[in-house]
C-alpha cells in the first residue's frame, strides 16, 4: 500500500562518492523528494528534474541552489514526491531486484561458455 502524500520533508545526500544510496531508496519509496550528488549509484537512482534533482559533487552552490528551488516550489517537490514513489514501488521490489540479479548471472554465464 502506497504511504500518504509527501509533506515538505525531504532528503539531501551530498556526497564525493557513493555505491548505492539505500537511504535515498528508502526516501524514494516514502515519497519524500530527493536531492543527490551526481556521483554512482546515485546517478543510476535518480532521472535530473524527473524522479528527484542532481547536482554535481563538491558544488556547494548549486545543492543550495537546488535546495531552496525544491522547498520553495510546492508544485516540484509534490511531482518528484510522486514520481519517486512511482518509481520505488516499480524498480526497488525485491522482485525486480531477484530478476535483475538473474539476469546478470545468466549473461555472466553466457561469456563464460
Amino acid at each position: 500500500e502506497r504511504s500518504p502524500p509527501p509533506t515538505p520533508g525531504g532528503r539531501c545526500l551530498a556526497s564525493t562518492s557513493e555505491g548505492l544510496g539505500f537511504s535515498l531508496m528508502e526516501a524514494m519509496a516514502a515519497g519524500r523528494p530527493c536531492i543527490a550528488s551526481n556521483v554512482g549509484g546515485l546517478a543510476e537512482l535518480i532521472v535530473n528534474s524527473e524522479d528527484g534533482l542532481l547536482v554535481p559533487a563538491r558544488d556547494a552552490s548549486a545543492l543550495g541552489g537546488a535546495i531552496y528551488n525544491l522547498f520553495s516550489d510546492g508544485n516540484l517537490r509534490q511531482r518528484l514526491s510522486e514520481k519517486a514513489r512511482d518509481k520505488a514501488f516499480k524498480s526497488f521490489s525485491i522482485e525486480d531486484s531477484v530478476r535483475k540479479t538473474l539476469e546478470v548471472y545468466e549473461e555472466t554465464a553466457k561469456k563464460r561458455k
